[in-house]
């Protein structure tokens, strides 16, 4: 069993990762190539991609796993795209600003985080 999930949600175009738990090196590998089909499908419907990262429920990567997803999501990342990251508390929301790249933000709710991704740019 995975510690992530990834679905597309049709309807508002949202792509949805939720983590639980500690992604292990091979977790970590097997998210970022979950998550290149997963864009790859998205990009079909819609050239602009957005990305919603639920890692409330989930732990500290390890430095592998951080870097296979940061690595596939950079890579993949267009014009116009936005991720928005969601954490459990202002620890880890300082934490995660440290990986952000242009077009990315950390939120403490879901709510602010889809209404940051669905507003017009």
């Amino acid at each position: 069993m995975t510690n992530f999930s990834i679905d597309h949600e049709a309807a508002s175009g949202i792509l949805v990762c939720r983590v639980t738990g500690f992604l292990s090196d091979a977790e970590g590998a097997q998210l970022a190539r979950a998550f290149l089909d997963e864009i790859g499908r998205a990009r079909r419907g819609a050239p602009i991609l957005r990305i919603l990262f639920d890692n409330r429920e989930g732990n500290v990567f390890s430095s592998a796993s951080l870097g296979a997803l940061v690595t596939t999501l950079k890579g993949e990342q267009r014009p116009g795209d936005r991720a928005a990251v969601l954490v459990a508390n202002s620890i880890n929301k300082s934490q995660a600003r440290r990986n952000m790249s242009d077009g990315n933000q950390v939120f403490l709710s879901e709510q602010a985080a889809r209404t940051w991704l669905t507003i017009e740019a």
